[in-house]
């Protein structure tokens, strides 16, 4: 509703730049808002607890070096009765050994552990949603100019993201740069390795 507050976080001060500038010029500032934070230091920026309805998260916790320290901060945060929706890329399988994996892939969690983590930081109702979890992306033709801009410009940056290969049509997970490096994944099903998924769970 109008009244309604929305709080976003992100490592990057440049994309909290242009994430705020872009809610101050739709005129929608006074809702919505971004900070520079890490998922395990929410407490930076968000220091009462039992304040937001939801957590939402697309792509980031795959990322975050402690989990459990991630999914307590969206605990502290929530309501009571308030629900976490994360989009995640986790393990289905350990990493072969004596193979070069990105970082990124390393820093992933185990599929297995998920619900042992949840239920440990004190959620229920936990549901792993696996009906889309492919390796792989959808091409998006509607994307504003100059978010697309922006979005190259990041990418630039990224350690990590999902490329489809030109002659097989394979999926493999790295970037431009390291292509080279990490030519030798390309021989791997990362269906089989990694999957997309989206944690469901509610705080009592």
């Amino acid at each position: 509703g109008p009244e309604g507050k929305v709080v976003g976080i992100d490592l990057s001060s440049d994309c909290v730049r242009h994430a705020n500038k872009r809610a101050q010029e739709r005129g929608i500032d006074s809702n919505l808002s971004y900070s520079q934070a890490s998922l395990e230091n929410v407490k930076n920026v968000v220091q009462g607890d039992n304040l937001f309805d939801a957590v939402i998260s697309n792509g980031a916790f795959c990322l975050a070096p402690n989990k459990i320290a991630g999914f307590s901060e969206c605990h502290r945060v929530l309501k009571p009765g308030g629900r976490i929706a994360i989009c995640t890329t986790v393990l289905k399988s350990e990493l072969q050994d004596g193979v070069e994996w990105p970082v990124c892939m390393q820093t992933f969690a185990k599929l297995d552990e998920l619900v042992p983590m949840l239920s440990a930081v004190g959620f229920y109702d936990i549901e792993i949603d696996m009906s889309d979890s492919k390796m792989e992306i959808e091409e998006i033709d509607d994307i504003e100019e100059d978010d697309n801009d922006e979005i190259e410009s990041q990418n630039e940056d990224t350690d990590c993201r999902e490329e489809k290969t030109e002659d097989n049509g394979r999926y493999k997970v790295h970037n431009e740069e390291g292509q080279k490096q990490y030519r030798h994944l390309e021989n791997f099903d990362m269906d089989r390795i990694c999957a997309r998924v989206v944690i469901k769970a509610k705080k009592r």
